[in-house]
């Protein structure tokens, strides 16, 4: 998922901020799934606003008793963390913007931070204010937008039905469809769109039309064809214009932004509208987009801008169990740390995947009281372990450091 940091650039969210084109008034955060309605304990999985939470939701703390502590926080089982995209001063400025996408109080509204510059995280209180609700009013001239949050003057000041009165610089909607979809059949009430049963009404962003000039903005009929929101059934009305989606299986909290430029017709000139993401992978001194490595891409020391965690560091590093066998076989990528239990003399084979200048621990013991014999195989090199009383009150921690591919040397130690 995308944001667009106080500076005005995009980033993912598990991302820092970037350094450069400073632009604080387009600062738009990463959307949260509730917000407070009281002072939280920014700890444990929770209900917060009627929802219950889970791990890795994003909650705005916006009523704490201290309120230097308000902000963006991700939840855990643990003590909830500060939002990477919300965690330094360098971050945060007077004006940035969050939507929340659930809750009973909260769903669907638009919280601004109204504390004056210069902010000090931890230090100054924070505040938050909402600038937009669930429905938006009827706007005889759709009213200008404070600093671009709703935008122009509304051409028409249509009724805000789906709660975005007048062309604004962020729109709600619903869900998006990233595949061609047959608007004038399958987008009508009780059509299914990204795992979400859509509803009379609903606001639906269409991006990978085959004719990409039927991109935009539909309202969804009770039945028959869906039609244009009509803040954006004229062409200019959408360049430029963000989009943010509430719910969906693959899309959910997500931002969009239409990338074409002005000067189009609608219905026949192209429209694209594209997940608004940084294109540039990060190293150690371009920030940039990463994504967060998987255990197995932690044992696998996989390649590409993969963030490693404490938890996945930890998750990575348990014990695996190795299978028994005459010879065992050793996938250095399967694992960090290995049990082996032995039924009868065994073989630690040559392992596969070796890493150069890594290790891996194995330890074995015996099923039984019978002792058993440990030899290894012959890209084993240098002194190797005298091992032949290995039982089930005996166990031994093998020690295993990779030189090369086809070279190992092994350490063991007694461990009970």
């Amino acid at each position: 998922m995308a944001i667009i940091d106080r500076r005005g650039l995009t980033v993912d969210g598990s991302s820092p901020a970037s350094s450069d084109m400073p632009d604080v008034a387009l600062a738009i955060k990463l959307a949260c799934r509730v917000a407070s309605t009281g002072n939280l304990a920014l700890a444990g999985l929770q209900t917060v606003d009627g929802v219950s939470l889970a791990a890795g939701n994003r909650v705005l703390a916006k009523n704490q008793t201290d309120p230097t502590r308000n902000g963006l926080y991700v939840v855990s089982s643990g003590n909830w963390t500060r939002a990477v995209d919300f965690d330094a001063s360098a971050e945060i400025a007077s004006g940035v913007v969050v939507a929340i996408s659930a809750g009973s109080v909260g769903a669907q509204k638009l919280y601004q931070l109204t504390t004056a510059d210069p902010i000090v995280l931890g230090t100054t209180n924070l505040t938050f204010t909402v600038v937009s609700g669930q429905t938006g009013a009827t706007g005889a001239t759709g009213a200008t937008g404070a600093t671009g949050l709703t935008g122009a003057t509304g051409a028409t000041g249509a009724t805000g039905a789906a709660g975005i009165g007048g062309t604004s610089a962020l729109t709600r909607v619903r869900v998006v469809a990233t595949t061609n979809i047959a608007f004038f059949t399958a987008l009508k009430n009780g059509d299914t769109i990204d795992g979400v049963t859509l509803a009379t009404n609903d606001l639906v962003l269409l991006t990978g039309q085959s004719a990409t000039a039927d991109n935009g903005v539909y309202v969804v009929p009770a039945s028959g064809a869906a039609s244009r929101h009509t803040d954006f059934d004229a062409y200019d009305e959408l360049p430029g214009t963000y989009f943010s989606v509430m719910e969906g299986t693959a899309k959910a909290d997500t931002l969009w932004r239409c990338t074409s430029n002005k000067g189009g017709t609608i219905g026949s000139t192209s429209l694209v509208i594209s997940e608004f993401v940084s294109a540039v992978p990060a190293t150690e001194t371009v920030a940039g987009i990463f994504e967060v490595a998987s255990i197995g891409e932690v044992r696998a020391a996989a390649t590409g801008s993969l963030a490693v965690t404490a938890e996945k560091i930890e998750s990575a590093s348990a014990l695996i169990a190795l299978a028994d066998a005459a010879t065992v076989a050793v996938d250095w990528d399967a694992g960090i740390n290995f049990s082996l239990t032995v039924t009868a003399n065994r073989a630690v084979g040559n392992p596969t995947n070796g890493q150069p200048g890594t290790w891996r621990t194995i330890l074995v013991q015996g099923n039984d009281a019978n002792a058993r014999t440990i030899t290894f195989g012959n890209q084993f090199l240098g002194t190797l372990p005298s091992i032949s009383d290995c039982t089930s009150t005996k166990w031994y921690l093998l020690t295993i450091m990779c030189i090369s591919t086809s070279h190992f040397i092994v350490n063991s130690v007694v461990a009970k």
